[in-house]
């Protein structure tokens, strides 16, 4: 068995490969395998050219962590990764996997998803495949308050593990914008402790 890490932040000093823990003069260490996804932008022709999933996967991320303060690059890029989708000949039920992976890294604010959305139903028209926007007429709709909130905490349990209680309450009830801001902070923090820093005082979070 083989364990690798898959390392999302920011710090490109940060390349961990081992972890030990040390009490009562008993130690346990454990090394694993790393792969930074930050290395990847150098290698963004080859990312380009693949007809591998997970290339759009990487490159879902790297543009986002590059247009976290350009909301008008983060559509395009949207944009033009969920188009890659459809040209790569995936299938519908893969296209829709796929897009719910790009939607949940690459938010948009209200104004801008909404003319994303808009792009996007134009463009299925367009190839005759209705796939993403055909959810929305069934009432899933992106930006509510708590589609926000359920994104960002599997954001944090993905990156951080199990959330306590108090974090957990201290993101409920936020609101879309604030939400929204703390994705962004959440995919550049090494730590939960570092997130929390960001959060309101739990007496304003109400």
């Amino acid at each position: 068995m083989a364990s690798l890490a898959v390392l999302s932040d920011t710090n490109p000093q940060w390349r961990p490969t081992q972890y030990s823990s040390e009490i009562f003069g008993c130690k346990i260490q454990f090394n694993f395998l790393m792969v930074k996804l930050l290395d990847y932008k150098q290698q963004w022709p080859e990312l380009e050219q693949s007809a591998n999933p997970f290339a759009t996967v990487i490159m879902a991320h790297l543009k986002a962590v590059d247009t976290r303060s350009d909301g008008q690059q983060r559509k395009i890029w949207k944009m033009a990764l969920t188009r890659r989708l459809y040209e790569q000949g995936y299938q519908r039920q893969d296209i829709l996997n796929w897009y719910h992976f790009i939607d949940w890294v690459m938010h948009l604010p209200s104004a801008l998803e909404q003319t994303f959305r808009e792009e996007l139903n134009q463009y299925e028209q367009e190839v005759n495949m209705k796939y993403v926007t055909s959810i929305e007429r069934l009432g899933i709709k992106q930006g509510r308050q708590e589609e926000a909130e359920r994104l960002l905490l599997r954001l944090l349990q993905r990156r951080f593990g199990e959330l306590s209680p108090e974090i957990q309450a201290r993101v409920k009830g936020l609101s879309v914008e604030k939400l929204e801001q703390l994705m962004d902070v959440a995919i550049d923090v090494e730590s939960v402790e570092q997130l929390v820093d960001h959060l309101p005082a739990p007496e304003a979070a109400n």
